[in-house]
């Protein structure tokens, strides 16, 4: 038998990835494709896996700066409540990139970040359960320049670990 493997590269509900589809033929090599084809699978995988990883950790300590930076600018013409979020959204791609670096996973929303982060890194749990509820009045109500400036320095301080 000839194992020819399809693969199907594409983007999904749970993020990118791919698909091994078999069509066998007849060949007088099936003695050697037994062993090539799981080894092959095994690493084009791994590389895949790590490809993948390696842009969206660029991407997400892009998005960490990039917010940061934005904010500022905001921050600059006093409004604070756009900073505020802003700066949030640094800081939710910054504990991103530490949930994927650290385990190879991101969260889909703020519910799943919120259990990755109470059961994988506790501190930063904490850190981001006492702040939340500032991002949180940023859809009613204005923010106050002190707790822009909390949000600020926190997220300096992650910006300065990366």
């Amino acid at each position: 038998m000839w194992l020819n493997l399809d693969i199907a590269l594409g983007f999904g509900p749970r993020g990118w990835g791919f698909e091994f589809q078999r069509n066998e033929r007849k060949s007088p090599h099936a003695r050697l494709f037994p062993l090539l084809i799981p080894l092959t699978k095994m690493y084009l995988n791994k590389l895949f896996v790590i490809d993948i990883n390696m842009t969206l950790k660029d991407e997400l300590m892009e998005n960490t700066r990039q917010f940061k930076e934005s904010a500022d600018l905001v921050y600059g013409k006093n409004d604070f409540t756009s900073a505020t979020i802003l700066y949030f959204k640094g800081l939710f791609c910054f504990y991103d990139l530490k949930l994927l670096t650290a385990f190879g996973i991101t969260p889909k929303n703020h519910t799943e970040r919120f259990e990755l982060l109470r059961t994988k890194f506790p501190g930063l749990y904490e850190e981001l359960n006492l702040a939340f509820e500032i991002y949180r009045s940023t859809y009613t109500t204005k923010v106050s320049k002190r707790d822009c400036d909390d949000t600020k320095r926190l997220i300096e301080k992650h910006i300065k670990e990366m």
